[in-house]
């Protein structure tokens, strides 16, 4: 993915046509600490639907052992795939149970914009 000035200090998750298929960007803050945005296409209705969440990897109430058996992870991969592991804890559970938002907007360029704003509102 080519980095633009609001996409610094993110990965993708998703796929790299995030407007058409749908993109996760996550950007450690902490150690533990990350914070997730999450872009989906919703067909046949030319709306995008736009999740983003701040994420404590170590909070007890998630289940280590049951998302990362979810997502096919292991210790290693959790070590050093940190984002990955943020991206299973919302999957398995959702924006809406992680304390998150989400909102939709209507046609690219709005949903694009939005994204872009909801990026740059968690910049170091």
């Amino acid at each position: 993915m080519k980095t633009r000035k609001n996409f610094e200090g993110y990965v993708n998750i998703g796929d790299i046509n995030y407007m058409e298929h749908g993109g996760n960007f996550i950007k450690q803050l902490s150690e533990n600490e990350f914070y997730s945005v999450s872009i989906k296409y919703i067909e046949n209705e030319n709306m995008f639907k736009i999740e983003y969440a701040t994420i404590d990897i170590t909070d007890t109430w998630i289940n280590k052992v049951a998302v990362m058996s979810y997502a096919g992870m292991d210790e290693v991969e959790f070590k050093y795939n940190k984002s990955f592991y943020v991206s299973s804890i919302l999957s398995y559970y959702g924006y809406y149970n992680c304390n998150g938002n989400e909102f939709i907007e209507k046609g690219i360029k709005k949903a694009y914009s939005a994204l872009l704003e909801v990026l740059a509102s968690n910049s170091l």
